[in-house]
């Protein structure tokens, strides 16, 4: 049995964030998302069944420990306006969906 794609979304508690982390999960991925907003997050985790941690993703060296600690991910949406960051220069990353 294939193991199931794992994704990692910031800025996932409200507006396209959501939307996205929603699509995923219908899709069978497994999401994982962050944003600031923990009643939010925690809220759309409970609707999709997902794994939330509540985190600024502007505290570079948060991100970066939460990021050792989950692990690889197949598929990365970093939404506006959180961004994905490294150092202090910006992250692009590509979403395959």
């Amino acid at each position: 049995m294939a193991s199931a794609i794992r994704a990692l979304v910031t800025g996932g508690a409200n507006g396209i964030g959501a939307a996205v982390c929603r699509q995923l999960a219908r899709d069978g991925m497994m999401v994982a998302f962050c944003d600031r907003d923990a009643p939010g997050g925690n809220t759309l985790a409970d609707e999709i069944g997902t794994n939330f941690v509540p985190i600024d993703v502007t505290d570079d060296q948060t991100v970066a420990s939460w990021l050792d600690a989950a692990g690889l991910f197949d598929v990365k949406e970093c939404s506006p306006p959180c961004g994905c960051r490294s150092g202090s220069e910006d992250l692009r990353l590509d979403v395959a969906v």
